[in-house]
């Protein structure tokens, strides 16, 4: 994945020397509950920023980049633990035109996160990998509303590392690699939007997002 990752980076600048360019930035507000083939959960809060680049192509790439706390509920070695920390990942994003105020489309994303804490001298990391695919579809009611819904593939790969009087080592991987989404965004004005989306299955929550869209 990280290879994959790599390969799109670098192609980017070929895509969009062709087209007129298209960017948008995005602030975004996220909790996700994700629960982990053990029978534990991460319950994961983070606020992060998403910039995304795009042609007339029907592609588009997205950078993320954010602050996260995580808790391993439901885990006795990580009691007391809440470690912090950043997370950072890439999206490719394609779709098709749209017929008839319907367009359907696919992500492909993957992002690091990394969070640690010091507590009662001990230490905590916990560090995972996170994959993800949708294949979406959404609708356009009128020029300022977009309804959206998603099957969702998810994979993730982790560890957490406990460092002191009782060292420990765990890894772990989600329990569900598939599940859904639903959300709706809203045109605001100059360019702007503001969206929500929630999430079910392979975790339960969502986030909340504003954007703006820039040409040049």
């Amino acid at each position: 994945m990280k290879k994959i990752s790599l390969i799109l980076l670098c192609a980017l600048p070929c895509v969009t020397a062709q087209a007129e360019e298209l960017s948008s930035l995005e602030l975004e507000f996220k909790h996700d509950k994700i629960p982990l083939t053990d029978g534990s959960r991460l319950d994961v809060s983070g606020i992060g920023i998403r910039y995304s680049e795009s042609t007339a192509l029907p592609m588009q790439l997205t950078l993320s980049l954010g602050r996260e706390g995580v808790t391993h509920s439901d885990d006795p070695r990580s009691l007391g633990f809440q470690p912090d920390g950043y997370y950072g990942g890439v999206t490719l994003t394609i779709a098709s035109q749209n017929w008839h105020s319907l367009q359907a489309g696919a992500d492909l994303g993957y992002s690091y996160n990394a969070t640690t804490q010091q507590f009662n001298q001990q230490q905590i990391d916990i560090d995972w990998h996170r994959a993800e695919a949708r294949a979406w579809l959404a609708i356009y009611p009128n020029r300022f509303t977009k309804l959206y819904g998603c099957a969702v593939a998810l994979n993730i790969d982790g560890t957490q590392t406990i460092n002191g009087s009782t060292p420990s080592q765990l890894d772990f991987k989600n329990e569900h690699s598939n599940g859904y989404c639903a959300g709706i965004a809203l045109e605001v004005g100059n360019d702007g939007y503001i969206g929500l989306e929630a999430e079910s299955r392979h975790q339960q929550g969502g986030r909340l997002y504003f954007g703006r869209r820039y040409s040049f």
